[in-house]
């Protein structure tokens, strides 16, 4: 990357770019993957997981984009809350941590409640 206008540059002096790039992106993937669970069961995301792990943690929060839009999600430990999944997906909902409901959703807003 010579002449890179981004501080992120392999072949950059030592001590004037970063090469910490992969290690630092890493927790992002990890969140969505691990943490909200969100993750495609078929290529493409035609099918996806949805299994939050929520640990104890009371809420999660977040949108993972795939190739037919964001897939959200908005759950509380206690009460419930809303999975959004896009058009052209199906998922699979399921909680191993916590007393919510999970099943086969289609595309829509889906209401998950105990």
């Amino acid at each position: 990357m010579a002449g890179s206008k981004w501080p992120i540059s392999w072949d950059a002096r030592p001590g004037s770019g970063s090469r910490c790039h992969a290690w630092s992106a890493t927790p992002t993937y990890d969140l969505t993957t691990w943490v909200l669970g969100v993750r495609p069961a078929a290529p493409g995301y035609s099918r996806a997981e949805i299994a939050p792990r929520f640990g104890s943690l009371r809420h999660l929060e977040g949108r993972v984009p795939t190739p037919h839009g964001l897939i959200e999600v908005n759950l509380d430990r206690e009460g419930g809350g809303e999975v959004v999944i896009p058009d052209g997906v199906a998922a699979l909902v399921r909680f191993d941590d916590a007393p919510l409901t999970g099943g086969e959703f289609g595309p829509g807003r889906h209401r998950i409640s105990r």
